[in-house]
């Protein structure tokens, strides 16, 4: 309830298989709702930067540390064009 669309993020997971890597994004809409159709009551966090092949399950942490939840899915391969679907904490 406290994030905001811009909120500065960080995640380290392994995309495309490079493991430990630090990502860095920010939050692009707060509570996207029925877009994953096995889950459409979960208001995902959508954000960018974050999230890639190999990152799913990593967590999600606001610019001062505190985690907002997980990589769920990443739409789109390529940098600058794509978004991830995190799981609320």
């Amino acid at each position: 309830s406290d994030l905001s669309i811009n909120d500065p993020i960080f995640s380290v997971g392994s995309p495309l298989g490079l493991i430990n890597s630090f990502m860095k994004g920010y939050i692009s809409h707060t509570e996207r709702l029925n877009y994953d159709p096995q889950y459409p009551e979960i208001p995902y966090i959508q954000t960018y930067g974050t999230s890639f092949e190999g990152c799913s399950g990593a967590a999600v942490y606001t610019a001062d540390g505190k985690i907002i939840g997980l990589n769920r899915a990443t739409f789109g391969t390529a940098f600058g064009n794509s978004f991830g679907l995190v799981v609320p904490h």
